[in-house]
């Protein structure tokens, strides 16, 4: 089985390839999803892992090679991960300070308790087949520059990803995403978690990218490492 996860705003939605069948499950917290698919061959999520130990501008090395790979309109959305202390802040003020010297923008304050439920879950044992991904290197690298012309926010970005993830996952992926009745919602998660799951069955093949290509390990031994 192969997964791909994307944080869903009231879950974490994972998109699951499995003998040719697909579907998906929202999962209220990440030890739970590692515990429901303990079976699956390759887990690919978008969120960081592996945390420095101070706060960096520009964040980690995997994070500044994501963004030399992305177009200039899609960099931002490569957030720069803030340190392991960072993760004990309470308020933003104390987030800005534990993160010294690289400070913190509210956007990435909120993502705080994702950052935390992740860390906490993680060994580098578990990495053995639990990834970082980022759903927009994964669309570069399957639909090219025309797959993240657009912002995903965008009906045109949308729908060059629909057609990106069509061409790459077939027929059976097509199928199971028409079919579904309610996927307007999560739409934008259902198409980052999909293209996660293809990332998933090219790191399978030994045929993903990575960023940066030589992996650096944080101090708990985590790799941080984006793979695409």
């Amino acid at each position: 089985m192969l997964v791909g996860v994307d944080w869903a705003r009231v879950g974490w939605l994972a998109v699951r390839l499995h003998r040719g069948d697909w579907d998906r499950r929202l999962y209220p917290r990440f030890d739970e999803l590692l515990a429901d698919n303990g079976e699956a061959r390759l887990v690919v999520v978008d969120v960081p892992m592996g945390l420095p130990a101070a706060g960096t501008p520009g964040g980690r090395a995997a994070d500044r090679a994501a963004r030399e790979l992305l177009p200039l309109k899609r960099r931002s959305t490569v957030f720069p991960t803030p340190s392991r202390r960072a993760l004990a802040a309470t308020s933003l003020e104390e987030a800005q300070r534990l993160n010294a010297p690289a400070g913190m923008n509210l956007q990435v304050y909120r993502l705080l308790p994702r950052l935390r439920e992740v860390d906490a879950a993680l060994t580098p044992k578990l990495q053995e087949r639990v990834w970082e991904g980022h759903p927009e290197l994964s669309f570069l690298a399957a639909g090219g520059w025309p797959a993240v012309r657009d912002s995903k926010r965008t009906k045109a970005g949308r729908m060059a990803r629909i057609e990106a993830l069509r061409r790459r996952l077939g027929a059976g992926w097509w199928r199971w995403f028409q079919g579904l009745e309610d996927r307007g919602p999560l739409l934008t998660d259902l198409l980052d978690a999909s293209v996660l799951v293809w990332t998933a069955a090219r790191l399978a093949r030994g045929k993903a990218g990575f960023a940066p290509e030589t992996p650096e390990y944080d101090e708990r031994g985590l790799r941080m490492q984006i793979a695409y």
